[in-house]
């Protein structure tokens, strides 16, 4: 007791030193706590804006392949019924007279015609 009696005066200095110290490091800590708090939300809401704009980019895209498909799926569709009618009631293939089985004329000039349609 007759210690603190005796430095009570450095006591109080001792701590209000420590006090004003404690207050000084809590206003550096704040200060740069929001600088960097602000500096990362900008590079969030950066980030978070360019990923919108590449998913937007990709639905566009999607979309276009998607009616792309669906136009070559028609196209393709009719040209299967245009084959079918053209090889209607024609053999695909015939009979030798050796015997042997051979692909008619009428469907490998529609094969070929097919194959370079395609190619085209």
């Amino acid at each position: 007791m007759t210690l603190v009696l005796m430095y009570w005066k450095q006591i109080i200095l001792a701590g209000i030193l420590a006090g004003v110290s404690l207050l000084g490091y809590q206003h550096a800590y704040n200060a740069g706590y929001t600088k960097a708090t602000s500096k990362y939300e900008k590079m969030m809401k950066d980030y978070s804006d360019n990923l919108d704009k590449r998913i937007e980019g990709l639905e566009v895209k999607s979309t276009v392949l998607i009616e792309q498909t669906l136009l070559g799926n028609q196209s393709t569709k009719l040209d299967l019924d245009k084959l079918q009618l053209a090889i209607r009631n024609k053999p695909m293939y015939v009979i030798d007279a050796s015997g042997k089985c051979r692909l008619s004329s009428d469907f490998i000039d529609m094969y070929n015609n097919s194959v370079n349609r395609v190619n085209k």
